[in-house]
């Protein structure tokens, strides 16, 4: 490994103090999400087996309870939907664990780890489906909905919700291998960049449904099966 002279190395350390001053000032939602490497990817199925295996400083390690623009101060209008977290999997991803490519954003988490609702809302279901297991569907405004799956367990009822309230638990219900929330943002049952719309320079405005989706949604909030065990 190359030495630094003495002179290089005041110089570095004294950028580095700087930087590390100034961190503290960057909003959280400027702090941008990266994908873990490979093996990461789509829609029917969701596999975090692998993801276990990266090495954790290839992967983003977040405390983000408040991100965004902040409402009255009392509370943000947007929250992550977890506190901490590793992003594991990110929209558009391919790998294959999956068929096409990942039609959400993956936040690795402990099982039993609290998930929030990210704006207020309104649940509208409580669903069940083979791949994506526990689910709590949150309509955030007309035609957007917040698909949380792969819950451990559901702690909410269907009606309205505020943002920061708890809706469940990080599980790996469905088609998962290991706790983590699979988080999808649709419009019109079309999912979109949930990174976009949480983390995006304008919370709250979803992205453009990509060209590779199906021409017609398969999974709609209508056709899911409604949950008969909370958990």
């Amino acid at each position: 490994m190359r030495r630094i002279g003495v002179t290089g190395r005041r110089v570095r350390v004294a950028v580095l103090v700087v930087a590390v001053a100034l961190l503290p000032s960057l909003p959280a939602a400027a702090m941008p999400l990266r994908a873990a490497p490979t093996l990461l990817g789509e829609t029917s199925t969701y596999d975090d087996t692998a993801v276990d295996a990266v090495d954790a400083a290839s992967v983003d390690h977040h405390d983000e309870a408040n991100l965004a623009v902040r409402g009255d101060g009392s509370m943000p209008e947007w929250m992550s939907p977890v506190e901490m977290y590793e992003t594991t999997a990110v929209f558009g991803d391919r790998g294959a664990h999956w068929t096409t490519r990942h039609t959400g954003l993956d936040f690795k988490a402990p099982r039993g780890t609290p998930v929030y609702a990210v704006h207020n809302g309104t649940v509208v279901k409580l669903a069940w489906h083979k791949a994506y297991g526990r689910m709590v569907i949150l309509e955030v405004s007309p035609g957007v909905t917040i698909w949380y799956c792969h819950l451990s367990k559901v702690t909410i009822a269907v009606g309205p919700v505020k943002v920061g309230q708890q809706l469940g638990r990080i599980g790996s219900t469905g088609n998962a291998f290991g706790p983590h929330l699979h988080l999808e943002v649709r419009v019109n049952d079309r999912p979109t960049d949930p990174q976009v719309y949480l983390f995006g320079g304008h919370p709250g405005v979803p992205g453009a449904v990509p060209t590779w989706l199906p021409p017609k949604a398969i999974i709609t909030v209508a056709n899911l099966p409604r949950l008969k065990n909370l958990g």
